[in-house]
């Protein structure tokens, strides 16, 4: 009898990346041997001191509503970016969703969760944008759709 070398599975809160310094990356969804692999979504978070301070003196009530939505509700994250997608070998690959956000700092809606500055639809191929995309930018009280296409 031979082994399932590739165990499909679903995970919750997968730690797939952690850059140098100040950003880290948490995945949720199909997973192949702990690889991001199918339909999921992942949130990439800013980590770093000037955070960690900011939120010890901002409070307890001010950090439940920026981070009632977030995946990862930590001290010191922030949400950067978010993920929500086909995946194949732990990039993002097929149609997804890149939703980038401001840092709680500049903007946060009124309900104080973290305010959406672009977003960018389309087929994203070995995590890079490629084809028609459709985006919106942030402009203040409005925001703007228009299309790109990316080589």
């Amino acid at each position: 009898m031979k082994k399932n070398l590739f165990k499909r599975k679903i995970v919750k809160s997968l730690k797939i990346s952690e850059a140098l310094g100040d950003k880290v990356t948490y995945y949720c969804g199909e997973v192949v041997n702990s690889i991001p692999d199918g339909n999921g979504f992942s949130e990439t978070y800013d980590i770093n001191e000037f955070n960690i301070n900011a939120h010890k003196k901002v409070g307890k009530k001010w950090i439940n509503n920026y981070q009632k939505n977030f995946l990862i509700k930590k001290k010191g994250h922030n949400l950067d970016s978010k993920f929500i997608g086909e995946w194949k070998l732990g990039s993002w690959n097929g149609k997804g969703k890149l939703i980038e956000y401001y840092g709680p700092e500049y903007f946060i809606n009124k309900d104080g969760s973290a305010k959406i500055s672009g977003i960018f639809e389309g087929n994203f191929v070995n995590g890079q944008k490629k084809g028609q995309f459709k985006e919106f930018m942030d402009i203040g009280s409005k925001g703007i759709w228009k299309k790109k296409i990316y080589k």
